[in-house]
Parts: structure tokens; sequence; C-alpha cells
């Protein structure tokens, strides 16, 4: 999965590869997993107008990938100034308690392994999809969990940064 390749750990993606099972979590980290997938049903709701589809498959078996990506969202030209991003993008939601949330507020970048995370999908659906989507590039979307405050930021394609995953 993206999200395991993204990360950077090996022996996690080496389990997944081999189909082992992920340890049980504790009570208390199912219940913030728990809040992070109802917040990112409460914002797909809040997007389903906006968005040509939520949950987009992919698969890329030769590189034995495959995932959802959280929605490709449309910005039609006359809801922006800026006609640089009217288009298709890749959207992935991130919910952070408040001190991780206040850290990528301070960096002004979303965390690496968000972007690498992002490139996948970028890549996985161009090669999924024979490059029909013309996606502009990836939005990442935090949300602090605490306050509802959010940060959106634009990831666009990288091919070296893909190269170097793969």
């Amino acid at each position: 999965k993206p999200s395991s390749l993204a990360k950077g750990c090996l022996l996690s993606v080496a389990f997944e590869l081999q189909g082992k099972p992920k340890p049980p979590f504790d009570a208390r980290v199912g219940r913030i997993l728990s809040v992070g997938t109802d917040s990112h049903r409460r914002l797909q709701r809040g997007l389903e107008r906006a968005c040509l589809a939520q949950e987009v498959f992919f698969e890329v078996p030769e590189y034995r990938i495959h995932g959802f990506c959280d929605g490709i969202l449309y910005i039609p030209p006359y809801r922006t100034t800026d006609e640089s991003i009217v288009g298709f993008w890749a959207l992935e939601f991130k919910t952070a308690a408040a001190s991780e949330f206040d850290k990528v507020k301070a960096a002004g970048v979303p965390k690496e392994e968000h972007i690498r995370q992002a490139q996948i999908y970028l890549w996985g659906l161009g090669e999924y999809y024979r490059d029909t989507l013309p996606l502009k590039g990836a939005i990442i979307y935090y949300e602090n969990r605490d306050t509802l405050e959010h940060l959106a930021y634009e990831v666009m394609a990288d091919l070296a940064a893909i190269d170097d995953l793969l």
C-alpha cells in the first residue's frame, strides 16, 4: 500500500507483501484511528459535489502496489481567479493531534512521508488509468482533530522522487 511504502519501513512493506497480519492495536490507538476514519468520511461528504470520485482505486501489479486515493477533486474555472489551480487534483486527507498539526503548520510543508504517499498516488493513478486522468497534482489536506483547524498543501508530480521510491 502507498502509506506503507511512504513510511519508508521496509519491514512493514515486507510483512505486507508476504500477507502477514499486522499486530493488533491497543484500544487507545484503535480509538484514535477511528476518529481519523470518521473525519475522512465527514470531509468526503462535505466535498462530494466537488469530487469526480472518492476512494479511487488503483493497482500496479508489476510493483505489487495498490491502494485508494481519498478522492479526485475538480476545481472549475468559475470557482477561482487563479487559473493555475483549475483542474483535477488527487486528494489525501490527514488528521493530526494539535502538536503534530502545529509542527506541519510551522514547517509550512507537508510531512515527508505524506509527500511520498502523494507521489505514489499520482504515479499509481497515472499508471492504472493510463494517463487518462489529467491530474494537476495532489492536495494534502490536514485537519487538527482537536480544533478542526485545517491546512492544505499542493504536491506536484516528481518523477525523480518516484524513481527513488521504486
